[in-house]
């Protein structure tokens, strides 16, 4: 099975910071669980992305369990 390279985009690491300073403002150590759960779910796309369908143009979405965001990706061949 091919292994698939992870880029993540300068904005979306900006993005991810910004959403963990929040929820650590909230709850101590939750921008960490986030970040962790984040982290799991973008790792699991490099076995197989094609499990996630298209959602608009060419980009396919994965939702983070527990938390309500979802990582929007593409597969650049």
């Amino acid at each position: 099975m091919k292994k698939f390279k992870l880029k993540i985009e300068p904005e979306a690491l900006c993005d991810i910071q910004e959403i963990t300073a929040l929820y650590n403002e909230q709850l101590s150590g939750l921008g960490e669980r986030f970040q962790k759960t984040l982290i799991q779910q973008i790792n699991s796309l490099n076995k197989d992305p094609y499990i996630y369908t298209i959602r608009y143009k060419e980009i396919r979405c994965v939702a983070t369990t527990k938390f309500p965001y979802m990582a929007h990706f593409y597969i650049n061949n």
